[in-house]
């Protein structure tokens, strides 16, 4: 797969180079890409393993720094979930429907409809309810939040063209704002999070402390403040496990 996509490919190895800082012809760049092909793949053989053995899940994944979100669920409050393509985010959204605290999710919309079809299948399966990127699921969001509901967003692609820039590693790029712009308007944090994937079949989700919308300041501040804060959060979460950042498409 990783020979035979080569934009992709090129992509990918920029994203690695200016993740991890190293020059343009670094000759580490060709098995730290390689290493990224290798974790995406897994990313789906997790993710189709999940639908047969649900029943384990629990025992398979250990998670730090969740006690906010779990109490926040229990209290009924609204919280946002910031990830980025690190790891496996679809098993974080399993996990949390496993412990009784689901999410709902914006799912990119891809070129090909089946393949479409066939991840909403998948993600219902496995407890996370999908919404489409636009008006009427930015609705959707906002009132799942102000009824005390749980929004998951994956932001470091700006799939919809409307992203805010900010600085990942070293460089202005644009970056799906929704955490930030729900925050505000709902009034509720942002608690940054990632599965990461450690050896045999085992994953650890890591939740970062919550990002507080401010109360001072217009609501272009505000939501600029946040924004901020989700990035620095995203750049975090990416430089911990650079391998595992499954960025195939030009953004970065």
């Amino acid at each position: 797969a990783m020979l035979a996509t080569g934009e992709r490919r090129r992509w990918a190895a920029s994203h690695q180079r200016q993740a991890r800082g190293a020059a343009k012809h670094d000759l580490r760049i060709l098995r730290w890409t390689l290493e990224a092909y290798v974790s995406y793949a897994r990313y789906y053989v997790d993710m189709l393993r999940s639908l047969s053995d649900r029943a384990s899940l629990l025992a398979r994944v250990d998670a730090v720094g969740h006690d906010a979100y779990l109490e926040r669920a229990a209290r009924g409050e609204g919280v946002i979930i910031a990830l980025a393509h690190v790891g496996n985010w679809d098993l974080a959204g399993a996990w949390a429907h496993a412990v009784g605290a689901p999410v709902v999710a914006v799912a990119e919309r891809l070129a090909e409809p089946e393949v479409t079809a066939f991840f909403d299948r998948l993600r219902d399966v496995l407890g996370i309810d999908v919404v489409e990127p636009g008006a009427r699921g930015t609705r959707l969001l906002l009132r799942t939040l102000r009824e005390g509901g749980r929004v998951a967003l994956v932001v470091d692609r700006d799939v919809t063209g409307s992203g805010r820039l900010g600085t990942l590693f070293g460089r202005e790029v644009p970056v799906a704002a929704g955490p930030a712009v729900l925050a505000v308007l709902a009034d509720v944090p942002v608690l940054p999070a990632a599965c990461y994937q450690l050896p045999g079949r085992r994953h650890l989700i890591r939740v970062w402390p919550p990002i507080e919308p401010p109360r001072q300041g217009s609501r272009e501040e505000r939501i600029a403040v946040v924004h901020r804060a989700v990035v620095a959060a995203l750049e975090e979460q990416i430089a911990l496990a650079p391998s595992q950042w499954h960025n195939l498409v030009p953004g970065l």
